[in-house]
């Protein structure tokens, strides 16, 4: 797994990094960085498995009412709405 999160020395702070180079902020302890990449690594974890459920959503339904995929997407946003 790519380490998504990042911690750099930055004066007497610690900077916090996305690997895309996205500042995620600046914390005055090594410490306070490491629990901001934690919360950060579990929302991902939860939009990761949100993301899979509606992917999941829109297979059923595309093969329950023979839709195409832009159609069942779009009907499992209006009823998420």
């Amino acid at each position: 797994m790519t380490q998504k999160y990042r911690i750099a020395a930055h004066g007497s702070c610690f900077k916090v990094t996305q690997s895309g180079g996205e500042m995620v902020g600046v914390y005055t302890t090594e410490r306070e960085a490491r629990r901001t990449i934690k919360s950060y690594e579990e929302d991902d974890s939860i939009l990761e498995t949100a993301s899979n459920l509606i992917a999941a959503a829109v297979t059923e339904l595309m093969q329950t009412r023979k839709l195409d995929h832009r159609t069942a997407q779009n009907w499992i946003r209006e009823a998420a709405g």
